[in-house]
């Protein structure tokens, strides 16, 4: 029987990230996503550098987000991902943002697995769909 895998990221909101009015500018919601696939991946166990070495990796092929409460300086924020679909070539991942108790934002990334040299899509393999498998 497969546990779920909990996994969450802090992000604190800087003096840098944030417009005159103090409230982080949105574009920063997507730095702060692809922050967070890093280190979620890495805790699954996916080495993405050792995938480039193999001529293999992710490429982000959508990334979306609805802001729900804006955040500002010195707000902690919480990101926890859920993988939403595995395609045959893709992972669909759903990050809540949280600062608090209260949604500030909701992103969706789909990372689509390519063959470095021919620039096509792969098939994910045996090992990668289990490690997603375990935070779906």
């Amino acid at each position: 029987m497969n546990q779920k895998k909990q996994f969450s990221y802090n992000i604190n909101v800087r003096y840098n990230e944030c417009d005159p009015t103090g409230f982080a500018f949105n574009a920063n919601f997507f730095v702060w996503i692809q922050e967070a696939t890093g280190r979620y991946w890495r805790d699954l166990g996916i080495d993405v550098f050792s995938l480039a070495q193999g001529q293999q990796t992710f490429m982000a092929v959508h990334l979306s987000c609805d802001f729900k409460r804006p955040v500002a300086f010195g707000d902690v924020i919480q990101i926890s991902p859920k993988v939403t679909e595995l395609g045959s070539s893709s992972v669909s991942i759903q990050w809540e943002m949280f600062n608090g108790d209260t949604l500030s934002a909701v992103g969706r990334s789909v990372h689509a697995f390519l063959d470095l040299k021919r620039k096509k899509k792969l098939p994910l393999t045996d090992d990668l769909r289990k490690k997603f498998e375990v935070s779906a």
